[in-house]
Order: C-alpha cells, then sequence, then structure tokens
C-alpha cells in the first residue's frame, strides 16, 4: 500500500458513507466521513422533500438530521466522462418521481491544466424526473449520480445522442488489474477511477500511465482493501456506525 500511495502522490483519503473521492497529485477533495446505510429515510423530513431543485439543501438538512457537522460524499461514479456543449440523453433503470430525490453530477474536484480552460468549475447537477433526462453540460467533467434516498439500486442504462468518454474503472473483487492497465493505455479519458466497497479515487490518466503501471509490485486491489479498513476505523473511531458497540455505540 505504501508503495502505491507513494507512487500516485495520493494526498487525501476520503472516509465517508458507501463510497467517497480519493485525490491524487495537489487536488483538493472535500473532508467527508460517514456511513450513508445507517441513514433512514423517515430522517429525510419535509424540509427537505420541499426543496426538489436545490440540491444544496438536501445536502444541509441530511445533516442537520443526522446532527453532524462531518460530510460524506453523496457522489456515486457512474464510470463516464461527458464534455461540454454536447447534448447526451441519458436514461436510468427506474422511472423516478421527484420525492426519489435523484441526481446526476457532472464535474470533478480541482484545477486542471486540460481541462476547462485550467479553472476549478466544480459540479453541474440535474435532478432526475421519469427514465430519461437530456442534458447539455456548460462543463466537462465525471459524470456521478446522487441518490439522497441512498437505495444503492439505480444505475445509468445508456448514453446516447453523443457517445460518452468510458473511463476505465478498477472496481474491487470484480476487476482484473492487467485489463485495467491495458484499459489506461488505449483511453482518450483525462481520469480513471479505482472503486472499492467504501472509498473511490479518481485520479488524472497521464499520472496513472507514468507513475504507476510501470511501477513494481503495485497491487491495486490490496491497496483499495486498505483504503476500505482505513474508512472502517475511522467511522468507529468517530463513533458513525450504529453496530458499532463500547465506547464507540451510538446512543
Amino acid at each position: 500500500m505504501k508503495k502505491l500511495l507513494a507512487t500516485i502522490g495520493l494526498v487525501t483519503l476520503s472516509v465517508p458513507t458507501s463510497l467517497s473521492v480519493v485525490a491524487c497529485g495537489n487536488k483538493e477533495v472535500p473532508s467527508e466521513i460517514d456511513n450513508p446505510e445507517n441513514v433512514k429515510v423517515n430522517q429525510l423530513n419535509q424540509d427537505i422533500t420541499n426543496q426538489f431543485n436545490d440540491y444544496a439543501s438536501i445536502e444541509k438538512n441530511i445533516l442537520a438530521s443526522e446532527n453532524r457537522s462531518l460530510q460524506h460524499s453523496f457522489l456515486r461514479p457512474t464510470g463516464y466522462f461527458l464534455e461540454k456543449d454536447k447534448e447526451y440523453q441519458i436514461q436510468i433503470n427506474k422511472n423516478a418521481d421527484s420525492n426519489d430525490l435523484l441526481y446526476l453530477a457532472i464535474g470533478q474536484y480541482g484545477d486542471y491544466k486540460n481541462l476547462n480552460d485550467g479553472k476549478n468549475v466544480g459540479f453541474e447537477s440535474y435532478q432526475i424526473v421519469g427514465e430519461n433526462l437530456t442534458v447539455t453540460p456548460k462543463i466537462s467533467g465525471m459524470l456521478y449520480l446522487k441518490d439522497y434516498r441512498f437505495t444503492n439500486s439505480v444505475s445509468i442504462v445508456s448514453i446516447s445522442k453523443n457517445e460518452p468518454i468510458k473511463v476505465p474503472t478498477f472496481i474491487i473483487d470484480e476487476s482484473n488489474q492487467t485489463d485495467f492497465f491495458n484499459q489506461i493505455l488505449e483511453t482518450n479519458s483525462p481520469f480513471v477511477e479505482v472503486v472499492g466497497n467504501h472509498v473511490f479515487g479518481t485520479f488524472q490518466t497521464e499520472m496513472f500511465k507514468k507513475d504507476v503501471i510501470n511501477a513494481k509490485d503495485v497491487n491495486i486491489s490490496n491497496t483499495v482493501e486498505s483504503w476500505d479498513q482505513i474508512w472502517k476505523y475511522s467511522s468507529e473511531l468517530y463513533g458513525l456506525n450504529e453496530k458499532y458497540s463500547g465506547v464507540a455505540k451510538k446512543v
């Protein structure tokens, strides 16, 4: 793990909800710690459902309903990168209504030399109502899902009109490291992603090509398992899991 962390220039490991963001290089990510599986639907009070189009208010109310100040990431990776000023028709696996609180987020943390004129543009968010959503993003960035009901059951079925860029993605217990590295060598995506059970990392493709693929004894699976362990230990330290006992038990 130390070898890979040193190789990829890891700055921040966020230990959050079911998934979170890992920063690479000198990019900034939020400090995010929590476990969304413990968020109960009935905690999303009427104040939240009355503000369907204001995702910032939804996130603020979720924090308030859980009586906490530490933020976790609401982003769930989809494996796609969208380009600005191109129209995309996105289909999900659910006929969503406004009360499902489903959103798409497009963007990335930090500023990058060859992306969005080198500016830190943040994210654009769009609420999903129905099965299909047509978007023309004003910025280029990674495509994420935001499911404020934390069902973990919503996914992208297809993206049409313009073809999205497929992001090389390593998923723990599913992906093969050799295949992942081969995808990186062939991709035109500016980012790659590494996804664990509780943590995910988004990294610049060129850095991975230069510093990770050719490094000795790199084991992505072992590294991601270590990230998940850090998530577990941090959640226990902060008492963020209702199932913990002893001094970490929630009361």
